[in-house]
């Protein structure tokens, strides 16, 4: 079973210039999960930003500035597959599984 983190899909992350995803990955990357989760929400349905939305999704996984919420996340996940990010997908599919 795979094990996702946020890290790897940030460290996948290959679109530069959405600037609520940017600012939300310097956010994540300090901790500050609240902010982070404002900002990769806003990329996530306003940018249709499909790494925010996988982000969003491991966070709501890890209960990081959001309550844990599996069924949350694989929404998440669906989202980022739709927008064919392999990671969303494979994170869909493991959350389908369980």
């Amino acid at each position: 079973m795979k094990k996702f983190t946020a890290c790897m899909i940030l460290a996948a992350a290959t679109l530069i210039g959405a600037s609520d995803f940017e600012a939300g990955k310097n956010a994540y990357q300090k901790s500050d999960y609240k902010k982070a989760k404002e900002l990769f929400e806003a990329a996530c349905q306003n940018e249709n930003n499909a790494q925010a939305c996988a982000v969003l999704a491991v966070m709501y996984i890890n209960a990081q500035g959001v309550p844990k919420d599996n069924n949350k996340a694989k929404e998440l996940y669906k989202k980022a597959c739709d927008n064919n990010f392999e990671l969303g997908c494979d994170g869909y599919k493991e959350l389908s599984t369980r």
